[in-house]
Parts: C-alpha cells; sequence; structure tokens
C-alpha cells in the first residue's frame, strides 16, 4: 500500500499499440495500470490524463514531450512497443526525449523478469527523466506492465520527490532508511554477543550454517520476487511472443539489504 504521508503523483498513462488505436483490440493493460494508480495499491497518484496512440516513433515523442514539458506530469507509464518486432519503437522514442536515464529502474524490472523466465532477455524498457517528469517504459500485455510498475513502485515516491525538489520527503525517506540499517545492524551485532556468550558459558549453541548466522534467517538472495512477462501481446494480442510460465506472488517483497541499498545508492 503507498505512503499516505507522501505527496500525490500526477500520473499519465500511455498507451502505444496499433491494433488498441485501431479498435481491433481492447487496451486491458492502460485500464489496469490506470486502476492501479487511482486504487492507491502501489503509489498514491492521479492519473491525470491516458491516451492510445498508434506505434509511430514521432507520434510517440510529441506525445510525451507534450506531457512532460505542458503537462508537466509527475510520472508517465507507457505499455507496449517494447518488444522486437519491427513497429516496437517506444525505446526509441524515449531516449529521444530524456534528459537522464535511471538504468537502477531498469535493472530492477528486468532482474525481476529474468528471475522467472530467460526470454526476459529480449525486454527493451527504457526509464529516465525529462525536467521533473519521471518516465517508466512497461511491457505491453496487463500482467507484465502491472508486475514491473509493482516493483517500479517501491523507488518510484523517492524519485518523483528528487525530481521535484521536495527536500522534507527527501530527508524523510533518508532518515527512515538511515534507521533501519541502524537497527539491522544492532540486531546482527548482538547476535554475535549471544554467540560469544554461549561459548564462554559452555551452554548449547544454536545452530548456525556455514556463515555463521542462525540457520532460521531468509538471505536475500532466497526472498521471492514478484513474476515478470516480456513485452507479450502488447497488453492486447498486439504481438504474439512467447508464452511463459509465472508464479502467482501478488505482493512484492522488499529485504533490508535492498532497502540500506537505496540509501547509498540514490540520492
Amino acid at each position: 500500500m503507498a505512503d499516505r504521508d507522501s505527496p500525490n503523483i500526477n500520473v499519465g498513462i500511455l498507451t502505444i499499440s496499433d491494433s488498441c488505436y485501431n479498435g481491433s483490440a481492447t487496451d486491458r493493460s492502460g485500464e489496469n495500470l490506470k486502476h492501479l494508480v487511482e486504487t492507491g495499491k502501489l503509489i498514491k497518484g492521479t492519473v491525470v490524463t491516458k491516451d492510445i496512440i498508434p506505434d509511430e516513433l514521432d507520434q510517440i515523442k510529441a506525445k510525451l514531450l507534450h506531457w512532460s514539458d505542458h503537462l508537466k506530469l509527475d510520472l508517465i507509464l507507457t505499455t507496449g512497443g517494447t518488444g522486437f518486432a519491427h513497429r516496437d519503437v517506444t525505446p526509441e522514442a524515449t531516449k529521444a526525449v530524456l534528459e537522464k536515464e535511471a538504468m537502477g529502474l531498469t535493472v530492477a524490472m528486468l532482474k525481476g523478469s529474468l528471475d522467472i523466465t530467460p526470454m526476459a532477455m529480449l525486454t527493451r524498457l527504457v526509464c529516465g527523466s525529462r525536467g521533473s517528469t519521471l518516465i517508466i517504459n512497461l511491457p505491453g500485455s496487463t500482467k507484465g506492465s502491472s508486475e514491473c510498475f509493482q516493483i517500479a513502485s517501491v523507488a518510484i515516491p523517492h524519485a518523483v520527490d528528487l525530481l521535484r525538489g521536495h527536500k522534507y520527503q527527501v530527508e524523510r525517506t533518508h532518515s527512515a532508511l538511515q534507521a533501519e540499517h541502524n537497527l539491522s545492524q544492532h540486531g546482527h551485532s548482538h547476535g554475535h554477543s549471544q554467540e560469544k556468550l554461549h561459548s564462554s558459558s559452555g551452554l548449547p549453541r544454536s545452530r548456525h550454517n556455514s556463515s555463521g548466522h542462525q540457520s532460521s534467517r531468509m538471505s536475500p538472495t532466497a526472498l521471492p520476487h514478484p513474476p515478470l512477462l516480456n513485452d507479450g501481446d502488447k497488453g492486447n494480442n498486439h504481438h504474439h511472443h512467447h508464452h511463459h510460465r509465472c508464479h502467482a506472488h501478488s505482493k512484492s517483497v522488499i529485504s533490508p539489504v535492498v532497502k540500506v541499498y537505496c540509501l547509498f545508492y540514490v540520492s
């Protein structure tokens, strides 16, 4: 659930699909993203505008420029046009308007996808910013776009705060991450102190794994990841790619390690 204390995020949702534009397919992915934003399940936001355009490079660029420079949206989510089909040009159009590329967001979504299928290496998602607007490419399938949005949503509010210069919110996030890091470090030190106490007193020691930590702890690599799909059917059977098996995780699990990394790598 989104943080209710964070500022509201103004969102634009852009479906890029020839079939949706000409009416031969229904824009399921765009409507689903709109629903996710409006229900506040992932971020605290309002869908200010939503549109469907064909897979035309110039039209995509023009729409992204208008929404960034004139409407000055906080966040633009595109869905569709990120595959290998001849008409898939969303990444190229997005790169043409970006001022800064956000590889971290792209890598996070790619990693989640590769945890499910090696075919995810074919995805071509692009993320970045123009002015104070964050632009994120999502797959065209309803499932793939919602799951990628779920992963990116962890960092979206903080990214928007940084782009908008919301100093109080930025400092609040950093303080929370630092406090959690300190708590984690304290617990780690306490665990080692307990181990030394048991060793010196001759009391039986708790079972540990080879790394010296209690075996009941789950390692960060053992945490489940939300499943992702590649660009599939562009959300509306626009392109037919591979059909992949997906796990049924409905909530993202963010480990303390990931949150600590955010503290040092997201300034």
